[in-house]
């Protein structure tokens, strides 16, 4: 698996999306992870973060 590479939901199995977030004015941006695994228990948990990279590395590490 590569750094850059989503691991599937680990409740569910379904692959995640990842949005890039701008803000107001385009000055805040946000990485956003998203599971949308209809019948899963972390359907629409997502992880937020500043940098893509972190958002990845955190998403990867959930755990059930």
């Amino acid at each position: 698996m590569k750094d850059n590479e989503l691991k599937p939901c680990p409740f569910c199995g379904t692959d995640p999306t990842i949005d890039h977030l701008l803000g107001d004015n385009n000055c805040v941006e946000r990485w956003v992870i998203t599971c949308h695994g209809i019948h899963c228990p972390a359907f629409q948990v997502t992880v937020i973060e500043y940098d893509e990279q972190d958002a990845i590395e955190a998403w990867n590490r959930r755990i059930k």
